[in-house]
């Protein structure tokens, strides 16, 4: 499917919200982490980024570990319980998409989406 004409991404130099126009979708390979906590829990993850219009997803294909490498931090943090509470994921699209770009100097990747979502 298309990805949504714009999204809400990114603050600007005065705080307010910059539409951020969307073009190509590219997958990241599965990830298979370890969770934080006491108890061994799993996540399997399938990630892709939305990004910017007009960035070549050829392009990106190079770069793509740096937003993998980023995704492992983020997720191998999380516990069982707190990937499991109401609306956590949402929260955690909007925290891997904000670093994410981060990594990306706050350009090339629009947002994260998931693709699949697997704990045990």
């Amino acid at each position: 499917p298309k990805p949504k004409p714009a999204a809400e991404v990114a603050a600007g130099e005065h705080g307010a919200a910059v539409k951020i126009e969307e073009g190509g979708v590219i997958a990241l390979p599965d990830l298979t982490l370890n969770l934080a906590g006491s108890q061994t829990h799993y996540l399997r993850v399938g990630l892709a980024l939305i990004l910017e219009k007009g960035t070549s997803t050829e392009h990106m294909k190079e770069e793509l570990p740096i937003a993998s490498d980023v995704a492992v931090d983020v997720l191998s943090a999380k516990t069982f319980e707190e990937l499991n509470e109401p609306g956590s994921k949402a929260e955690l699209k909007a925290e891997l998409s904000e670093k994410v770009r981060e990594a990306y100097h706050d350009s090339t990747v629009a947002r994260v989406i998931f693709t699949s979502f697997v704990m045990q």
